[in-house]
């Protein structure tokens, strides 16, 4: 049990650092619509979705890597990240600071840190009734 354990935290640390980096490129490129075959007035329609959308899975993928951080820590973390990476988006070209995907960004990260602690929650509940109805049986 515990090398299957293992082996599901090593790929969720696999895939949320390939996230980190997909968002990252994403958020500083000059065109990220041609990087994911859109047309940029999809993009433009629908970027408070997406900075929704890339934030939770962000900060789900990455409270569930176990960081050594306290959850408190890497929530402060996130939200730095996507303060500094709008901001740095005011440096790239064709693109700007919008206090709207800021506060999307924030958005994101909350939505994560709930459906994270609830499905924590679910699954410690799982593990535990498991647990306590395999020891009923034994008796």
């Amino acid at each position: 049990m515990q090398t299957a354990n293992r082996i599901r935290l090593g790929a969720i640390r696999v895939i949320c650092a390939c996230w980190w980096i997909v968002v990252t490129v994403l958020l500083l490129s000059s065109n990220p619509a041609s990087l994911v075959g859109l047309s940029a007035r999809w993009v433009s329609a629908w970027s408070a979705v997406a900075h929704v959308g890339s934030f939770l899975l962000l900060s789900g993928l990455t409270l569930a890597s176990a960081p050594p951080l306290s959850m408190q820590s890497t929530l402060a973390l996130l939200a730095v990240y996507g303060v500094t990476v709008e901001l740095l988006q005011g440096l790239v070209p064709n693109r700007y600071v919008s206090w709207s995907d800021f506060a999307a960004n924030l958005l994101g990260i909350a939505m994560g840190a709930i459906f994270y602690a609830a499905a924590r929650m679910l699954w410690r509940r799982r593990t535990k009734n498991n647990g306590s109805s395999v020891s009923r049986c034994k008796r």
